[in-house]
């Protein structure tokens, strides 16, 4: 009798999916005669959880209202339409014991308490957003199975899953929530994956780092981003002006910064999402300098980059160096920044953190020489293939010869010598290469090579050729002139056209100062002569 007791409260609690079979009378009788003589007792009856328990859903999106109740990871909300999640609702189904409790973060509220078993997270007839989620099971359900979930995020496409009472979303950044898978797993088995054929494009279920918005010209305090995305503008020569900065909530620790500001120099640092720079100055940010403190600078590596005037995006800074340059006059006119992971070994054992693997060796390849003023790609590779920090830092021995951009390897020669190339990864291994910049006045000599003849009628034309060795010379400019412009004259193509009869030097001359010349001699053209005979043309 106690078998039979046992078994009728795992049908209660939906440990078994007899309870979906079990639908007339004559079955339920003969399964009460069977637990009457104990006959279960001598079979071994296993069954799985998952097909009596699931998970349904559904949200409220704007424009298009409540929308019906879907189920066990199939997509609700929309994606491509840009609509905003407003409210949602999330019931168990099946026979289960327990709950699920949900709670969200709304537009100009924040976290809302804890909701469940169906009832609405979120507002409704207000318009405002979904930016984040949380979800637990409670009860005995919790001992059985994980809750896993993901969002689609404004900007930032499908995160990744989150389980069991976890972040998801983008607390902070001011971005709408758009669709919501949920679905059951029971413990112990991994997450779903690419569940319904939709694929994870960010590596996080929560977007989390350093939040920052700059003051813009003409534009005024953009919206927050974060991990790497652009605050500023590109292609319309708008300068930064002020930046905040601070870091989300799920990180201890703080961020310290500070500007270097037109007509004011280096300002003092400023921390967590006070403002650097100036307001209602004008004053065009010039540099950047960005540190962690406390335990954030002991987990992470803070990087960031920016976008300046007739330079472009430069390369990849971190930890307290300076991004941008002081002393030129250029604007920022955006900026990046992404915190990394640092090696976090455990004391106990010695051993690195098993989901961070270290930077063991460095190498650069690419070319080993350039000329002036143009520019060449060096490629950093990191060894093992699988390190979790494979950002590289770029330096020049002397930039007088040759500047590096500091992120990517990007080498530009400016005058002629030799210098050491860098790149140093962030647990300080190095590898470096020597790069020859060659000048661009190596040629001595101009070789002027004349089509057709040395000399010209009046009013005619002949073209002047020149041919300038070696032939790996960067600029092959030339300057064409006349050293007498009312006998003949030479356009920039090295056409020379007959003004009168004469003589001229045409010369050729290359941007470094290199010449060579040729004389032209012009004719006049011959006027037509009439012959008059008198007389007896027989003569006779």
């Amino acid at each position: 009798m106690v078998t039979s007791i046992k078994i009728l409260k795992v049908i209660r609690y939906g440990r078994v999916p007899i309870m979906k079979k079990i639908m007339n009378k004559s079955i339920m009788t003969m399964v009460i005669l069977f637990m009457s003589f104990g006959v279960f007792s001598v079979f071994n009856i296993k069954v799985d959880a998952a097909d009596t328990v699931g998970v349904k859903y559904r949200t409220h999106v704007q424009n298009v209202g409540n929308q019906s109740y879907v189920s066990d990871g199939t997509m609700s909300g929309t994606t491509g339409k840009s609509y905003r999640l407003e409210g949602v609702w999330i019931e168990l189904t099946g026979d289960y014991s327990g709950g699920i409790s949900y709670r969200t973060h709304v537009q100009n509220e924040g976290w809302q308490s804890w909701k469940s078993s169906g009832t609405m997270s979120g507002t409704s007839g207000k318009s405002y957003r979904l930016e984040g989620i949380q979800i637990k099971l409670t009860g005995a359900i919790a001992d059985n199975y994980d809750i896993y979930y993901r969002v689609h995020c404004q900007d930032y496409g499908w995160l990744d899953w989150a389980m069991n009472g976890e972040y998801a979303g983008s607390e902070g950044l001011s971005k709408r929530l758009e669709g919501i898978q949920i679905t059951l797993v029971e413990t112990g088995k991994s997450a779903p994956g690419n569940l319904k054929n939709i694929k994870s494009v960010y590596d996080d279920a929560y977007v989390t780092g350093a939040l920052y918005r700059t003051h813009v010209q003409n534009v005024g305090w953009q919206s927050y981003v974060g991990n790497a995305k652009m605050s500023g503008t590109s292609g319309k020569s708008y300068r930064l002006e002020g930046i905040n900065i601070k870091l989300t909530s799920d990180i201890s620790g703080g961020i310290t910064y500070r500007t270097h500001v037109q007509n004011v120099g280096w300002q003092s640092w400023k921390s967590n999402g006070v403002m650097a720079g100036t307001s209602g100055k004008s004053y065009r940010l010039e540099a950047i300098e960005i540190m962690l403190t406390g335990k954030a600078a002991d987990n992470y590596n803070v990087y960031y980059r920016c976008h300046v005037q007739n330079v472009g995006w430069q390369g990849w800074v971190s930890n307290g160096a300076t991004a941008g340059i002081s002393g030129k006059s250029l604007r920022l006119e955006g900026i990046e920044i992404k915190l990394v992971k640092k090696i976090i070994n455990d004391t106990n054992t010695g051993n690195g953190n098993s989901s961070n693997v270290e930077v063991t060796e460095v190498s650069i390849s690419g070319p080993s020489s350039l000329y002036e003023t143009s520019s060449v790609a060096l490629t950093g590779t990191v060894l093992p293939s699988n390190a979790t920090d494979k950002m590289l830092t770029w330096s020049s021995s002397d930039t007088s010869i040759a500047t590096v951009n500091s992120g990517g390897g990007m080498v530009t020669g400016i005058k002629a010598g030799t210098v050491i190339i860098t790149a140093r990864s962030s647990n300080g291994k190095t590898a470096t290469k020597s790069i020859t910049v060659l000048s661009n006045s190596l040629s001595t000599d101009i070789q002027v090579n004349i089509s057709g003849s040395s000399s010209v009628d009046v009013g005619s034309t002949t073209t002047f050729t020149a041919v300038i060795s070696p032939s790996n010379v960067t600029d092959k400019t030339v300057t064409w002139s006349s050293s007498d412009t009312s006998i003949a004259t030479v356009n920039s193509n090295g056409v020379v056209t007959g003004v009168k009869a004469g003589k001229a030097i045409i010369t050729a001359e290359t941007s470094n100062g290199k010449t060579a010349s040729q004389l032209i001699v012009v004719y006049p053209v011959a006027e037509g002569v009439t012959l008059n005979i008198t007389g007896n043309p027989s003569g006779v």
